[in-house]
């Protein structure tokens, strides 16, 4: 049976290999204008002219159409954190002032005392999470002086309920989100080689490279996330329906 990953993964395949084929015969037509002499220059930058208007349509439609489906994937494949939605903004604070005034110097001790409070709310624990990070890459750079003690990002990770495995399966999703958020996810533009005044169109592609490796990152989180679900079936807990069953809800409906 299809997984619903690989779904998506075939869905990017067929709008990538549409969109070419589609931008293949403006290219076509643009070189049929290049040698069609009853053009007079004017026409024939007029003609082409409006055949990039049409590729630049073309670039967006599909990148809009890759996009929807990029966005849909990752909503499925999300991750479920603990959530308690309560207003946590004097506990970051509280949190965030210990964090400064300690410095390097900040004990593992501490420090689960001032999480504590946040230990329900991920997007809490992930703001803290964040500051550390930086603090720590910043300081790093300064010759001499040493980071923050390795169990600090245990006890930061223990109480999101992130280890390695679950960190890992999020950055690759991470990098799959941030396809959805190119401006154009798939660039064709005309341009004209000819010399001397000649005419004579090619197609320079400037289409991401991450847009054609995100087939291949769908299956591999999609495959990832099965596994990861055996292991943390609360967080891993969306339930991912074949292809076969998505069409028979349909034919219920």
């Amino acid at each position: 049976m299809e997984r619903s990953y690989e779904t998506y993964a075939k869905k990017i395949l067929i709008f990538m290999n549409t969109h070419k084929q589609e931008v293949k015969k403006i290219s076509d037509t643009a070189n049929k204008i290049a040698v069609n002499q009853r053009f007079s220059d004017f026409g024939r930058k007029e003609a082409i002219d409006t055949l990039k208007s049409e590729l630049a349509n073309l670039n967006e439609q599909f990148s809009e159409s890759i996009r929807g489906a990029v966005k849909q994937f990752c909503k499925e494949y999300s991750v479920s954190f603990a959530e308690d939605n309560a207003d946590h903004s004097t506990e970051i604070a509280n949190a965030l002032k210990v964090i400064e005034m300690c410095g390097t110097g900040l004990t593992s001790e501490l420090f689960r005392t001032t999480l504590e409070p946040l230990k329900g709310s991920y997007k809490a624990l992930k703001i803290i999470h964040d500051v550390i990070t930086i603090k720590h890459s910043k300081i790093l750079n300064v010759d001499g002086i040493s980071g923050y003690d390795p169990e600090i990002t245990k006890i930061i990770y223990e109480y999101m309920g992130v280890n390695s495995e679950i960190s890992a399966y999020m950055d690759r999703l991470k990098e799959i989100e941030e396809v959805a958020d190119y401006p154009v996810l798939v660039n064709y533009e005309i341009v004209n080689t000819g010399y001397n005044g000649a005419y004579c169109f090619e197609l320079r592609e400037k289409t991401s490279y991450s847009v054609y490796a995100t087939p291949d990152w769908m299956m591999e989180v999609g495959k990832q996330y099965e596994e990861l679900a055996l292991k943390y079936p609360l967080m891993f807990s969306n339930y991912i329906p074949t292809n076969e069953e998505i069409a028979l809800d349909k034919i219920d409906t």
